[in-house]
Parts: C-alpha cells; structure tokens; sequence
C-alpha cells in the first residue's frame, strides 16, 4: 500500500484550461474545493501537496492522505488562444472610447492598440498608442476600455470627415501574437471647427411659426439660450448644457407664443449675445 502511495505523490500536473481541482487531504480540511483560474501547475510528493501560480508564488498544503482526487473540465491539449467575442469604437465627446470583451484567456499579457489614420487601413503604417493588461487566465467574460484622446490632428488636404482605424494586438506571455479585425470611426477634421464664438440671426426672420436659430463655438462650454419677451421675462429655454466645440442650429416653434418682438440670448463662457425675433401670425 505504501508503494502505491508514493507513485501516487511523486509526480506533477500540468493545468491548461480547467475549471476546478477538488481534492481531499488531511484531517485538518478535509475537503477543499480550488479555483484554477490563475494555476499552472500542481505537485504532489510524500507528505503534501503544492500548488504553483502564474505569478510565480506556491501555496503548500500538508497532506495525511488523499481519499479521492478528481479534475474537472482539463484539456491536455494546446492552450485556448484568448477569444475576443467583441470589439467596439465609438466617438466620445473629443476621444475615442475604445471596448472590448473576452469569452476566455490562457496566458495572456495584454493588448496594444494600434491607430491608423489612413485613408486604406489595411495597406498603410500602424501607430501603437497604448497598452493594456490582461488577466491572464480566465474562464469567465472580462471587460476592457481604452481612451483616445487627444483626436489626431488629420490631413488637412482631405475631407472634414476623415476615417480613424484602431485594431487590437493580443499578446500572450511566451511573445505571440495575434491581431483583432479592424474597427474604423468618422472624426471631424480640425479645420472644420469654428475658432471664434458667434450667434447668426435666425432665419427666416419674421416667421411664423418654425424659425432656425444657429450658432457657433470654438471650445467646450456650457451653453445658455434662451428667448425673453421684451419686458425681460424668460419664455423658453433651447440650450442648458455642456457643449463641445462645434456648429449648432435648432429649431425654434413659436406655435404658442402671440405675435410680436422677442430676444433671445446665447451664453458660452464670457461670450454674451443678444439678437431680436419677430413672431408674425
């Protein structure tokens, strides 16, 4: 019997992409249940039992005896690759959120981001602009998020709108990689944004009863506009918010106001500016 203990102590299992290791051993715990999530490896010898993590620390455990030893859900083949189930860009204010999502990983060490600014994505030069680490191992969905912000300045020669391409390189420990598809967004090109504020008169002016009330501004602000009646009492709000910079026009419906001389008023920072409306019915 004691022979067959020692077979059974001296020797070592390689862990690939399980789930759970449960175990029985000694009188002190006698049934234990671990996560291998972050393990690679387990080594038994005479008198306990060792369990080896990726960070490359050991926990020992003493054993009496084993009564029974059972692995869940181990592959003895090659290592799964990280399976990327999604991968999103989408425009945020002056950046770029960028989101992906695993199913599983083995072995991972993270992800660079790779921008293009091209036109032809696919033929042109990449720029790694960032990293982020991964988990590892893992059987259960992880999250990712990356910001890119500042926008690129683009070529000034082309378009307002100038497609931004981002693909993902997954690189796992041992130095492979692989790469993710391509995802692309629409930016708006610099040259395109106002460099001053101004607030246009509406047009058509008189109207009755739908007029449109544009205006411009070059940086973020919060914005105010409103329209008052001629005695300075506050009829309508359009605008009261956060504004990126850009070229706003809206719509102003005069369907339930009475005919006459009206003001309306932007606010952005220190900029103040005031133009009349007439209400024709």
């Amino acid at each position: 019997m004691k022979k067959i203990l020692m077979l059974l102590f001296l020797f070592s299992i390689n862990l690939i992409s399980q789930s759970y290791f449960n175990i029985n051993y000694s009188n002190l715990e006698p049934t234990n249940s671990t996560p291998l999530g972050n393990m690679n490896k387990i080594t038994f010898s005479e008198t306990s039992i060792t369990f080896h993590l990726n960070d490359n620390s050991t926990i020992d455990k003493n054993i009496l005896f084993i009564q029974n030893c059972t692995f869940s859900d181990i592959d003895y083949g090659n290592p799964l690759p990280v399976e990327l189930t999604s991968f999103n860009a989408n425009i945020n204010e002056n950046s770029v959120l960028l989101t992906w999502q695993t199913a599983t990983e083995v072995n991972t060490y993270g992800f660079e981001i790779e921008r293009n600014v091209a036109q032809n994505a696919i033929l042109s030069n990449w720029e790694t602009i960032g990293f982020v680490e991964g988990y590892g191992n893992s059987n259960s969905p992880k999250e990712y998020t990356f910001i890119d912000k500042p926008i690129p300045n683009l070529d000034p020669a082309t378009s307002d709108k100038q497609p931004l391409s981002y693909r993902l390189k997954q690189i796992d420990t041992d130095g492979t990689f692989t790469y993710s598809e391509i995802v692309t967004v629409e930016t708006i090109h610099a040259s395109s944004l106002p460099t001053e504020f101004v607030l246009f008169q509406n047009y058509p002016n008189p109207f009755n009863p739908i007029t449109t009330i544009k205006y411009s501004i070059p940086g973020n602000e919060y914005v105010s506009l409103k329209i008052y009646d001629t005695l300075g009492n506050e009829i309508a709000t359009l605008v009261n918010g956060q504004k990126e910079p850009g070229n706003y026009n809206l719509n102003f419906d005069a369907s339930n106001f009475a005919s006459g001389v009206y003001i309306y008023r932007l606010k952005a920072g220190n900029f103040n500016s005031v133009k009349k409306l007439i209400i024709v019915k």
